[in-house]
């Protein structure tokens, strides 16, 4: 998982004992909204989630705390990497040091929730569950003024990781030709892309080098504020057009990126004298399916897919 950011306080020895705590929380936006725990005693908004128990997977600990936490129930399927953030500072007990990396996931829940399970703690902060805008969350926690450290390093974490958010909402998002230089962007975002089906030998940096060199026209990048946020590799051999590798980072996502990025793609096909477009999806892969039923790309069920390699290849599929 790539890392979003570090709070690193750097008040302690290097070589003092270290602490590892590593949680998990879930974004869960419904429209302009996102599912926050409201501390209604100390007045913060936090991101649904804890830590992670012995011999618990992230998604086991992230689909438990959340229901404890919100009553709100995960649909699995959805959860989709976003970021880690790592938090380091001097501990609480003598010579140590204290790590948490939390790993952020998007994810959507059930409509309807179920009662609240809190710990101690959790019941006396006065925990909640409210749906509501970025902006208020982060003016909230951006003005918090708490006592406890532990405390201010959390809400400082959650404020900084919903700027990033907003600022996924809010920035200018531009289509561009697709360069040989937005592989190491391009492949990262496949790597923690859902349903993407890779192999070592045509998506390797001389695969897509090589596919692009033949496809020059066709294949494009979105990027905003200077990265890479999502890609489109399609084209043809003269009579159909092929895509693959559609992608687009989770936090740009239900902005109309993925449809202007194929968009793009089809009326460069068409330029070039193609008249129709073809591509193939893991039946598993139910937001993707969903994703190109929206845009017109019909499932066939008279056909049979068949395939065989010409040279052996390693198989990635995430």
């Amino acid at each position: 998982m790539r890392q979003l950011f570090l709070i690193d306080k750097k008040d302690y020895d290097p070589s003092w004992r270290r602490f590892s705590r590593p949680s998990v929380r879930a974004v869960i936006l419904r429209g302009d909204r996102v599912a926050m725990v409201h501390s209604l005693k100390y007045d913060y908004y936090k991101f649904p989630g804890g830590g992670i128990e012995a011999g618990e997977s992230h998604l086991e600990a992230l689909v438990r705390e959340v229901r404890e936490e919100t009553g709100l129930k995960i649909i699995e399927p959805t959860v989709v990497e976003y970021g880690s953030v790592m938090r380091r500072r001097r501990g609480m007990y003598g010579e140590e040091i204290f790590e948490q990396e939390n790993f952020y996931y998007f994810c959507e829940a059930e409509e309807a929730s179920g009662a609240q399970h809190l710990d101690a703690y959790e019941a006396e902060a006065e925990f909640v569950l409210e749906f509501v805008a970025l902006e208020q969350a982060l003016a909230k926690n951006s003005g918090w003024k708490g006592t406890s450290e532990e405390d201010r390093g959390m809400v400082e974490r959650e404020a900084r990781v919903l700027e990033l958010l907003l600022k996924a909402r809010t920035s200018r998002v531009e289509i561009r030709p697709m360069t040989p230089e937005d592989y190491g962007s391009a492949y990262e975002l496949w790597l923690h892309t859902p349903g993407m089906g890779l192999n070592t030998t045509d998506d390797s940096r001389e695969g897509i080098d090589r596919y692009l060199k033949r496809n020059p026209a066709t294949c494009f990048a979105a990027e905003a504020e200077g990265a890479v946020v999502g890609v489109i590799l399609a084209g043809h051999d003269g009579r159909r057009g092929y895509v693959y590798h559609t992608a687009v980072r989770p936090e740009y996502r239900r902005r109309g990126v993925g449809s202007r990025l194929v968009e793009a793609a089809l009326e460069a096909l068409e330029r070039e004298g193609i008249r129709k477009a073809a591509l193939v999806v893991f039946s598993k892969n139910r937001d993707g399916n969903a994703f190109w039923e929206r845009l017109g790309f019909s499932e066939r069920n008279d056909l049979t897919y068949r395939n065989r390699s010409i040279h052996p290849l390693e198989r990635i599929d995430t």
